[in-house]
């Protein structure tokens, strides 16, 4: 509702928050108090809000919350706590290091194409990692 409005206008949202919300938080301590610090970051200018409330909008707090949000998204989703490609290059790298643990012949550095290096690396990659299959 805020981002919809024009001009920053927030009398939507207080009137959401006061008709919808309200009861709910007369019920739940935890829930009122979240909506009474919501309302106090809508209402007031940020350089008048207490140092409490003042750190919900740090980018360090941001970046937190939304780290625990993907997290929770893809525990919920997927049943992990890490993105799938993260895990598959962890996978990767722990594949890399035994077959040179085992001495096999791999390239000294294996370019994964993620860094817009062209059709190029990819191709050389694509070599390397057939290379090195062949040697398995």
């Amino acid at each position: 509702m805020i981002r919809r409005s024009k001009d920053g206008d927030i009398t939507q949202a207080l009137d959401f928050g006061q008709n919808k919300l309200a009861d709910r938080a007369s019920q739940n301590e935890q829930f009122r108090l979240a909506l009474e610090k919501t309302m106090a970051l809508l209402i007031f200018p940020p350089d008048q809000l207490g140092p409490d409330l003042a750190e919900l909008l740090q980018s360090d707090f941001r970046r937190k919350t939304a780290t625990q949000v993907n997290e929770a998204v893809l525990l919920r989703q997927m049943g992990r706590r890490e993105a799938a490609i993260r895990h598959l290059v962890k996978m990767r790298a722990w594949a890399e290091s035994s077959a040179r643990q085992k001495k096999k012949e791999l390239p000294e550095r294996i370019e994964l194409g993620l860094n817009g290096d062209g059709d190029d690396a990819r191709n050389n990659n694509e070599d390397a990692q057939d290379e090195a299959m062949n040697t398995t």
